[in-house]
């Protein structure tokens, strides 16, 4: 629950992502009281804050209070709500209602070209979280099912539609003689699609099918994903849950667990009906041997994961298809030591992101700066500043107390600059970490400035910063 809670970005996808699997971790590990509790109220946040997402039209827009829907996040917030309600949550029926109703209209209404921006792919989804809710197109699942050319994903979905309203013939005559192998790729936008995140719609596609063996090879492949360490999107490991632990549900993955832990001179035993088991291991030293062994019949997958603070000061730069350049002036463009400051010295930090990398474009890059505690984010929106330092069109910004967050996109070669005002506020000596960017969908895709110290002194204790 920890690794999605650690989501940090407020937009439809990410909201939706963080609560989804949440929904389902009590059926695939033990949960604590406690933590079976925050699961439970992470979940009711989550469908509190959809509602600021929705728009008069029922559609849910990719950020809070915006214009721009996605398509299919819209449709995962939807999925969502109708698995929430299921599982026993407090759902307004007034918001899903009017999402139904919407999605129902544009079902009738789809045109799309098999092969034109996977909206094929998108209407099968459509389709199939119809038949979820109760509130199936028969019609438009017939003409999307004799179209020609859709691909294999699509027919997956699509056969799970079927099968969700019962059709298991007109589902398995969709995908005969169909692979359930999807090669490596990576979205940006879209429906941020990864090979490992179209895996879990047919892993789901099979266990509506009661097709329980090929279903199994499937979520065995995505078990490995979560449990090997690799870096998974947040659409990759929300789908992957909701397929393992779909799987889990009705075939009981075997007779539990049964096993023990022996960690510094204490063994654990291990026994529990469920399919998962976590737990904390101190490493005071660096260093700590874990061994377990394995008293059940079945086969145990291990996943370590380490976590902690990065010492200080040790982080460096680093720059994989972008560039990022940060420099620190007065507001009238004068260089300034950022790391030997007067207290109340007004600073301007102007940021430059070049694409540098070898896609047509970047979607939904993510532009982070923390702030020293000593230092206070002046709101240029508040203050009537936006005009004096002009920066370049974004799709979102989330402004907070101690740190800007900036939504954009970049084409090839290009370059994007945003200003950030700031006050050397208090008197101290604290830590400045580096900024950020990264694609929200690609870690492979990141910049980042190295951090330093910073200094804050009273007037007439230190020396004097340029104003």
């Amino acid at each position: 629950m920890h690794e999605l809670l650690g989501y940090p970005h407020g937009c439809l996808e990410q909201t939706v992502s963080k609560a989804f699997p949440q929904l389902y971790l009590s059926a695939l590990t033990d949960l604590s009281g406690s933590s079976e509790a925050d699961a439970q109220a992470n979940v009711q946040a989550a469908i509190t804050k959809l509602g600021t997402f929705q728009r008069p039209d029922g559609t849910f827009a990719y950020w809070p209070g915006g214009d721009y829907s996605n398509d299919w996040s819209n449709l995962y917030a939807g999925h969502f709500l109708l698995e929430a309600e299921r599982s026993g949550f407090a759902v307004p029926r007034t918001m899903i209602e009017r999402w139904k109703e919407g999605q129902r209209r544009t079902a009738r209404t789809w045109n799309g070209v098999a092969g034109q921006d996977r909206s094929p792919f998108v209407q099968a989804y459509r389709l199939w979280v119809l038949a979820v809710a109760n509130a199936s197109e028969a019609g438009a699942m017939n003409r999307l099912r004799t179209s020609a050319g859709i691909d294999d994903l699509t027919r997956w979905v699509l056969a799970s539609a079927y099968a969700t309203l019962g059709r298991t013939d007109v589902a398995n005559e969709l995908v005969k003689d169909r692979g359930t192998q999807v090669s490596a790729y990576a979205e940006l936008a879209g429906t941020f699609g990864s090979g490992s995140r179209d895996e879990a719609p047919i892993a789901l596609a099979l266990v509506t099918m009661d097709r329980n063996e090929a279903a199994g090879a499937v979520v065995r492949k995505l078990a490995q994903r979560l449990g090997d360490g690799q870096w998974l999107s947040t659409q990759s490991t929300a789908f992957a849950l909701m397929a393992v632990a779909r799987y889990a549900a009705k075939n009981a993955l075997g007779n539990g667990l049964d096993f023990q832990v022996i960690s510094s001179g204490r063994t654990v035993d291990v026994r529990t009906a469920r399919s998962l088991w976590r737990t904390e291991l101190p490493v005071p030293d660096g260093k700590t041997a874990v061994r377990l062994k394995n008293a059940g019949k079945g086969q145990l997958f291990v996943r370590t994961i380490r976590t902690g603070t990065p010492a200080i000061g040790q982080e460096s730069g680093t720059q994989q298809g972008l560039e990022l350049r940060l420099r620190y002036t007065t507001l009238d463009g004068a260089p300034v030591d950022v790391t030997a400051l007067t207290q109340g010295t007004d600073l301007l930090a102007t940021m430059e992101i070049r694409h540098t990398g070898l896609l047509d474009r970047y979607e939904n890059l993510a532009l982070i700066q923390v702030l020293p505690s000593g230092w206070e984010l002046r709101n240029a929106r508040l203050e009537g500043l936006e005009q004096s330092y002009p920066d370049t069109p974004f799709d979102h910004q989330d402004i907070r107390d101690d740190r800007l967050l900036t939504y954009f996109s970049l084409g090839r070669g290009q370059k994007a600059t945003f200003h950030l005002r700031l006050t050397a506020a208090y008197a101290g000596r604290y830590y400045l970490p580096g900024a950020v960017c990264e694609a929200m969908y690609d870690h492979a895709i990141q910049a980042r400035t190295a951090g330093t110290y910073v200094v804050v002194t009273a007037p007439g204790e230190g020396p004097q910063a340029s104003k």
